[in-house]
């Protein structure tokens, strides 16, 4: 979440803006994962439902699946992204997926190129 909202900050959201970010869609989330299923003893005419809980986690990564805002957000993530692909590269963007493809004549080069620190 420090990440986007570097970003956010970047890009000259702030104030009440920036506050509603922080507290409605990026501080303070937690998730618990439900594990539920049906169990049907033998000779007994009904089935029991079975039901457990996960113990709550901090969400630390990414919006609220769903919500209106979560597209634009990862695009004003994304921003900065192409300006890190190295020389004789490109990128696709697609939803939420990224491919750099990095090309040229030497194995050694495109190897180094590929791996390059900043992306």
């Amino acid at each position: 979440h420090d990440g986007l909202l570097d970003v956010l900050s970047h890009l000259n959201i702030k104030g009440k803006e920036y506050s509603w970010f922080t507290s409605y869609h990026l501080k303070n989330r937690h998730q618990c994962t439900q594990i539920q299923h049906t169990l049907k003893y033998p000779g007994s005419k009904y089935n029991y439902i079975r039901t457990y809980f996960s113990k709550f986690q901090t969400v630390r990564h990414g919006v609220p699946q769903g919500s209106i805002l979560g597209p634009l957000l990862f695009l004003c993530y994304l921003k900065g992204l192409p300006g890190m692909v190295p020389e004789g590269g490109s990128m696709c963007l697609y939803a939420d997926d990224a491919s750099i493809i990095i090309s040229g004549n030497k194995q050694r080069d495109d190897r180094r190129r590929a791996t390059h620190n900043e992306v």
